[in-house]
């Protein structure tokens, strides 16, 4: 039987905090957060064509590899864009559909907006 007094859990170590750290933000980001960086680094690794002027072959290889990163990067990020617009409108659906497409709520604004008055 466990004994919570007596043999305590240990604590994770460092390792671990950082892992899950990095697990709940990553689970926040998208695709798109991860491209940027990789696009410093293609940028920082893309200086090395200038040192290779000398060597067509490895220059149009870098410059090949770049062109072909940065199309990845810019059709993920179109997307990316492209999901978030479609989240944004079926969220807003739903929006519509919970409230105003609701007929009680429409029952009970139109009481509250025009209450009937008695008769006299």
């Amino acid at each position: 039987m466990y004994d919570p007094i007596n043999d305590p859990p240990k604590p994770p170590s460092g390792r671990q905090i950082v892992w899950r750290a990095w697990e709940r933000l990553s689970a926040s980001r998208t695709v798109s957060f991860y491209l940027l960086f990789a696009m410093m680094l293609a940028v920082m690794f893309g200086l090395q064509m200038v040192y290779l002027r000398e060597d067509p072959r490895r220059f149009a290889l870098f410059l090949i590899l770049n062109f072909i990163f940065f199309t990845t990067v810019i059709l993920v990020a179109a997307l990316d864009g492209i999901a978030i617009v479609r989240r944004s409108f079926r969220e807003r659906e739903q929006l519509f559909h919970h409230t105003l497409g609701d007929d009680r709520f429409i029952r009970q604004l139109q009481d509250h907006l025009y209450p009937r008055r008695p008769h006299s």
